[in-house]
């Protein structure tokens, strides 16, 4: 579904060494990349122009839902059949989180991609005093490289507004 003002989507890649596995080695990682002034995350602001992220977005956010209408459920008294109907519910739910969750950060790093390509407005944030700017061509692949490697991205969708705005209107959210 393609809009005529597509929505202004924020993606925060979590850049963390896939190789650490321990609490303790990603503590000390994030405390070296804050020593050095290096970010633990990148912040990217594009434009969903085909709503693929906005779809992606919209359906995680559904099954967040239903996640907690099973939850509430599980708090009031059920028989057996009541039992194993929600437990059948609550697997498909977690199949279907996980199928749209494996898609977050490929999805978004293609969608970054296409915005680039595209000679699109691509923003990045600024480290220093965490304002937006719009990205300079020579940032691309670094950019693309660091999202394509991340342990996971947290996903803002906003109303069309301008892609260098301070304050950002959420409508929709996934982490």
């Amino acid at each position: 579904m393609v809009s005529e003002r597509p929505n202004l989507v924020q993606a925060e890649f979590i850049l963390r060494p896939r190789h650490i596995t321990t609490f303790e080695g990603m503590f000390r990682e994030s405390l070296e990349r804050r020593m050095d002034g290096s970010s633990i995350k990148l912040v990217v602001r594009f434009f969903d122009r085909g709503g693929v992220i906005t779809k992606l977005v919209t359906d995680l956010a559904g099954v967040a839902q239903e996640r907690n209408e099973i939850l509430a459920l599980y708090l009031a008294p059920m028989n057996f059949l009541e039992q194993w109907w929600t437990r059948r519910r609550e697997k498909r739910m977690h199949r279907r989180h996980t199928s749209l969750d494996v898609q977050k950060i490929p999805l978004a790093v293609k969608i970054l991609q296409e915005a680039m390509t595209a000679r699109e407005s691509v923003a990045v944030e600024n480290l220093e005093d965490r304002s937006f700017r719009l990205a300079r061509s020579d940032e691309f692949h670094e950019m693309t490289e660091s999202a394509r490697v991340a342990a996971n991205v947290w996903l803002f969708l906003s109303e069309p507004q301008d892609i260098l705005a301070d304050n950002l209107s959420v409508k929709e959210s996934v982490w």
